[in-house]
C-alpha cells in the first residue's frame, strides 16, 4: 500500500492520491491494510530481545520518606500539580465509615518536588465528602495550612534558616504577583536531615490549632519517568539489585517497604525490541495472551477482562492500524493475579517522538486543532510532522513496552518468567520505511485537503459536508501518534465520518468504539462538559449581528451527488479495512471543495459543532465571510519596519556551538539565577520573554547566536509587494521566518523560497565584499547605515563585539570562522550601503529574472552559478517537500 501511494506521488495525481490515502477508495477499489501479514507466528528464527526496568513508584506514608536529597517546596500552590487523574490506587477513609475512594478524588496539593520530576503531595481525606468531590484546595484552606502548619513546622525544624519565610500566604501572593497580574511562583529548599521529622511536627500543629479538616493527612511520594535509569536483564538477581538501586538513587531508603503505615507500589516495565531493526507492535487479537505472559494473570481471566464491554479495558489502535494495538487495563480485586497488579498498559515506544507531556489541554502528544487549520497554522505543523516521520526512517524503531503497577514487595518478582514462542505469536513486525511512511503519507494527504478547503468560496466552506471533512482531518492526524479520541463528541464525529455496516452483521472487532451490538441505534446521551466546550478557543469570539440558522440534514444534500441513505438499516460506524479510513469523499476537478459524499449519517448536531470549532455556526460563517470580503492586510506579510527579534532566549540557548574559536578559554561565564528566579517555576513573566544579555556568554556561544540570528533577522526584514492584501515575496510562513536556519540560504531552487526575484551571480571576491557589509573588520567603514540595517540587530551585535576588549583575542579568528560558514551559503539579499533589501522592476546591471518571471521583484545575490527555478519539482517519493503536490493538484489548488 505504501509503495502504491509512492507511485501516486510520482504521477502527480493529487486528487486520486488524497482519496486513496484518506479513504482507501480508488475507482472500483476499496483498499485494505493487512498488518497481520507481518505477524511473527511460526517465525522461530526471528530474533528479539527483552529488557526490564523500573519506571516509577508511588509511596503513601505518614511522613516524608526522602533521604539524602533536599526537597523544593512552594508557598503558593500550583493547582495543576495536584493529583487529578486516576492512578489505579484507592484509599480507605476510616471516618465516619470505611469509604474506599480513588486517590485522585481526595483533596490534595503538591507540597514539594525533588530530583528530576518527582513530587510529594499532601492528601486530606477529611475533606472528601458527599457534598465536595473537588480535588482542589480552596485559597482559604491553602492560606490556613501554610500559616498554621507549614511555616510553624519549618520554624521548629530550622529556626535560623526559616526566619525569612513569608509571614502570611497573602504577603507571598503580593510578592509573587507581577506587573501584568500573573504569578511568578518561586520556592524554598528543605535540607534532607530535617525531612523525617516534618510530618510529626505538622500533625502536632494540626492538633494544637484544632484543624479537624486536616486530621489524618498523609503524603504521596511519586517517582516518575525514569525507566531508562534502571535497565537490567529479566532475572531474579538483577531485578532485586536494580530495585534497591532504583529506590536509593531517587532518595527512598529500601527499608521503607517495611515501615508502619507505608503503602507502596512500583511500575515495572519490560521492552521487546527487534534484533534486526524492525518496528514491532502487539497484535490486537492476542492482547489477552500478552497480559497473561507479563502479569501472570491466568489466561482465562485475562481473556474475560480484555473485552470491549469491560469499562476498565481500552484498546488503543497504533498509527490508525486496527489490527495492532496497545491496551490499558485496571483489573478488579479478583483479577489482579498473584502479584496484585492494579494497573497495566501496553504501547509502542515510538510515541516519544511526538510526546508533549502536559501540553496544557490534557493531551500528551503533539496535536492540531480546527482553530489551527482555520487560521492557516496547519502548514507548518504538518510540514514539521511529515519531516519528523521521514527523519525517523532507519533511525527510530518501535519497541513494544508492557508495564504493570504492583505492590512494592512484588517489584522484583513480576515479569521474570515468559515463553518466547508465545510472545512471538503476539507480535507484528514492519520494516522502518513502511512504519513511518504510512504516517507521513497521511500527514501530507490531509495537508492538501486542508489547503484546498481554505482556497474555496465562502458558500462552499460553510457546507457541513466540507466542515465535517475538516474535523475528520484533525481527528485522524491526532490519531497518528496517540490513541484515537473516543470522547462523547468524538463518538458523534465517528458516526458521521467513518464507514458504516449493519449492526446485525458487523464484526465486533471492527466497531469504532464501545457500543452495544444488540440494542437498536440511539443517540449518545453522554455529552462533553459544557465548560470544556466553552474553553476551547475557536477561530473568533464574537456574536453575530445576523445569526445564521443551523443547517438541517436535508439542506446539506448536494445536487452533484447521489444521496446515500444509510439510516434505512440500523448501521454502526466501523473500521473494517485494517486502517482507520474515512467514508467516501468527493474531490477533484468536478468538485469546488473537498467534502464527504452526501449521507443521512453525515451530520453534526449544534453542540458537537461547537465542541470542535469552538464557536457557533453563525460566528463561523461570519468569520469566513470577513476573511474573504474585508480588504485587510495579509497577515503573512513581513513586518519589516520593526526591529527583528533574536530567535534565542534564556531557555533555548545553543547547547553545542558550531564555532570553536575560544576553545576552553572562555572569558565570561553566564550568571546563575538566584533561588527565587528559577525558570522552571515561572508562571508569570515567562523566562522566554526576558531580555538575554548575549555579552555575558562565552565567545563561541555568542558567535553562534549572532550567526544564526542573521538568517531569521534577514528573513524578518524582507520586502513585501503592493497592495497590502498580497502576501510577502518570501514564501516562508511567519513561524518559518522566525526559525529559519542556514539550510534555507543554501537552497538553489529559489522557487521554493521566493514568489519572484531577480538574481546576480557573484564570484568569491564579490561574495567576500558582501560578507564584509554584515561583519566588518575592526575600524572598517562600510558606508552609511540606513534602511534595514538598523532593524537587524545581529550587525550591531557584531560591531559591539569589536568594541569589547575582553573579546579582542578572538576578533580575527572569530571573523574568519564566520566567513568560512558564510562562503558556503548560496544566496543572500543584494545588500548595498544604504539598504539590505532592494526591490526593483527597472534595469539593474547584472540582475536577471528566473524563467517566466517579470515585474518588480527583490534583488538577490547568488554564489558562483545561476539558481534553479522549478515550482513543481517532484523527485523520488519522500525526498520531496510537503508542498510538492500543491502545485500539481487539480483546480482546487
Amino acid at each position: 500500500m505504501v509503495q502504491h501511494w509512492d507511485s501516486l506521488v510520482e504521477r502527480g495525481d493529487a486528487a486520486l492520491y488524497v482519496s486513496s490515502v484518506t479513504t482507501g477508495i480508488e475507482p472500483g477499489v476499496q483498499a485494505k491494510f493487512d498488518a497481520l501479514r507481518n505477524r511473527l507466528t511460526g517465525r522461530a528464527d526471528y530474533e528479539f530481545s527483552l529488557s526490564r526496568d523500573y519506571d516509577s513508584a508511588h509511596i503513601i506514608s505518614p511522613n516524608i520518606c526522602v533521604r539524602g536529597q533536599p526537597i523544593y517546596f512552594h508557598v503558593i500552590h500550583k493547582f495543576h500539580d495536584a493529583l487529578s487523574k486516576n492512578i489505579g490506587i484507592t484509599y480507605s477513609i476510616p471516618q465516619p465509615t470505611n469509604l474506599v475512594v480513588p486517590l485522585h478524588q481526595i483533596p490534595n496539593y503538591c507540597f514539594a518536588k525533588w530530583g528530576i520530576r518527582h513530587s510529594i503531595r499532601i492528601f486530606y481525606p477529611r475533606l472528601h465528602t458527599e457534598d465536595r468531590r473537588s480535588h482542589i484546595l480552596t485559597v482559604d484552606e491553602c492560606a490556613t495550612w501554610y500559616e498554621k502548619v507549614v511555616r510553624p513546622a519549618l520554624s521548629r525544624l530550622a529556626p535560623e534558616r526559616t526566619n525569612n519565610l513569608p509571614a502570611t500566604y497573602s504577603t507571598e501572593t503580593f510578592r509573587s504577583r507581577t506587573r501584568n497580574g500573573m504569578l511568578f511562583i518561586s520556592g524554598r529548599t528543605i535540607s534532607d536531615w530535617d525531612l523525617q521529622y516534618l510530618g510529626d511536627y505538622m500533625r502536632e500543629l494540626v492538633a494544637e490549632n484544632d484543624m479537624g479538616w486536616a486530621e489524618g493527612f498523609f503524603f504521596l511520594h511519586e517517582i516518575r519517568g525514569v525507566k531508562n535509569s534502571s535497565v537490567h536483564t529479566p532475572s531474579a538477581t538483577a531485578a532485586t539489585t536494580a530495585l534497591g538501586d532504583f529506590l536509593t538513587t531517587h532518595g527512598i531508603p529500601p527499608e521503607v517497604r517495611t515501615e508502619a503505615g507505608v503503602l507502596a507500589w512500583v511500575d515495572v516495565g519490560i521492552e521487546i525490541s527487534s534484533d534486526v531493526g524492525d518496528c514491532l507492535a502487539p497484535r490486537a487479537d492476542t492482547i489477552p495472551a500478552l497480559i497473561s505472559q507479563f502479569s501472570s494473570i491466568p489466561i482465562d481471566k485475562a481473556t474475560s477482562m480484555a473485552v470491549a464491554g469491560n469499562g476498565k479495558f481500552y484498546l488503543d489502535p497504533i498509527s490508525c492500524m486496527t489490527q495492532v494495538a496497545g491496551c490499558r487495563l485496571s483489573p478488579g480485586v479478583r483479577g489482579r493475579g498473584p502479584y496484585g497488579v492494579i494497573k497495566l498498559q501496553a504501547y509502542v515506544t515510538d510515541k516519544a517522538v511526538t510526546a508533549t507531556p502536559d501540553e496544557g489541554t490534557g493531551r500528551h502528544a503533539k496535536h492540531i486543532t480546527l482553530n489551527d487549520m482555520l487560521n492557516n497554522r496547519h502548514e507548518r505543523f504538518l510540514t514539521n510532522l511529515y519531516e519528523t516521520y521521514i527523519d525517523c526512517v532507519g533511525e527510530v524503531t518501535s519497541n513494544v513496552r508492557f508495564e504493570v503497577r504492583v505492590p512494592l514487595e512484588f517489584g522484583d518478582k513480576v515479569m521474570l518468567h515468559y515463553d518466547s514462542d508465545v510472545i512471538r505469536d503476539c507480535l507484528v513486525s514492519l520494516d522502518s520505511r513502511t512504519w513511518w511512511h504510512l504516517r507521513a503519507h497521511r500527514a501530507l494527504a490531509f495537508k492538501l485537503t486542508i489547503d484546498w478547503h481554505l482556497a474555496a468560496t465562502v458558500i462552499e466552506r460553510s457546507k457541513m459536508s466540507a466542515l465535517l471533512l475538516l474535523a475528520a482531518a484533525s481527528w485522524v492526524i491526532n490519531s497518528l501518534h496517540a490513541a484515537p479520541d473516543s470522547g462523547p463528541s468524538c463518538r458523534k464525529l465517528m458516526n458521521a465520518i467513518l464507514p458504516r455496516q449493519p449492526r446485525a452483521s458487523v464484526d465486533a472487532d471492527t466497531i469504532a468504539y464501545r457500543m452495544s451490538l444488540s440494542a437498536p441505534a440511539q443517540e449518545d446521551d453522554e455529552e462533553d462538559d459544557e465548560g470544556e466546550i466553552l474553553s476551547r478557543q475557536g477561530p473568533l469570539r464574537l456574536n453575530s449581528r445576523r445569526p445564521s440558522r443551523y443547517p438541517t440534514r436535508d439542506e446539506e444534500e448536494d445536487d452533484d451527488d447521489e444521496f446515500e441513505d444509510d439510516m434505512q438499516v440500523d448501521t454502526v460506524p466501523c473500521n473494517p479495512y485494517g486502517l482507520i479510513f474515512l467514508r467516501e469523499i468527493r474531490i477533484g476537478e468536478a468538485y469546488p471543495i473537498p467534502r464527504f459524499c452526501s449521507s443521512s449519517s453525515g451530520f453534526l448536531d449544534e453542540k458537537t459543532f461547537r465542541y470542535f470549532f469552538g464557536t457557533t455556526f453563525s460566528d463561523f460563517k461570519q468569520y469566513v465571510r470577513s476573511m474573504r470580503v474585508a480588504k485587510i492586510s495579509n497577515p503573512q506579510r513581513v513586518k519589516n519596519k520593526v526591529v527583528a527579534k533574536s530567535r534565542f532566549t534564556k531557555l533555548n540557548l545553543p547547547q553545542v556551538p558550531i564555532f570553536n574559536v575560544a576553545g576552553t578559554q572562555q572569558p565570561i561565564e553566564i550568571r546563575e539565577d538566584s533561588d527565587n528566579d528559577t525558570a522552571d517555576d515561572s508562571e508569570g513573566e515567562d523566562a522566554a520573554d526576558k531580555p538575554l544579555d548575549i555579552f555575558k556568554l562565552p565567545f563561541d556561544q555568542l558567535l553562534d547566536i549572532i550567526y544564526h540570528n542573521m538568517f531569521s533577522q534577514l528573513a524578518s526584514t524582507s520586502p513585501n509587494p503592493k497592495p497590502g492584501t498580497r502576501g510577502p515575496y518570501i514564501l516562508l510562513t511567519i513561524e518559518e521566518r522566525e526559525d529559519v536556519h542556514e539550510g534555507v540560504f543554501k537552497k538553489r531552487n529559489l522557487a521554493k523560497i521566493w514568489d519572484t526575484c531577480r538574481f546576480k551571480v557573484l564570484d568569491e571576491t564579490e561574495w567576500r565584499r558582501l560578507f564584509e557589509r554584515f561583519f566588518p573588520a575592526k575600524g572598517q567603514d562600510t558606508g552609511s547605515r540606513a534602511q534595514n540595517y538598523s532593524n537587524c540587530p545581529f550587525i550591531s551585535d557584531w560591531t559591539q563585539v569589536l568594541e569589547l576588549a575582553v573579546y579582542a583575542p578572538y576578533w580575527e579568528a572569530g571573523r574568519e570562522a564566520l566567513w568560512r560558514r558564510f562562503k558556503r551559503l548560496y544566496w543572500m539579499p543584494a545588500a548595498r550601503a544604504d539598504r539590505i533589501w532592494t526591490t526593483s522592476g527597472k534595469r539593474e546591471s547584472g540582475f536577471v529574472y528566473p524563467p517566466g518571471e517579470s515585474g518588480t521583484a527583490p534583488l538577490l545575490y547568488v554564489r558562483e552559478s545561476a539558481p534553479t527555478w522549478n515550482r513543481n519539482a517532484v523527485s523520488v517519493p519522500f525526498s520531496f517537500s510537503s508542498e510538492t503536490l500543491t502545485h500539481v493538484s487539480p483546480q482546487l489548488a
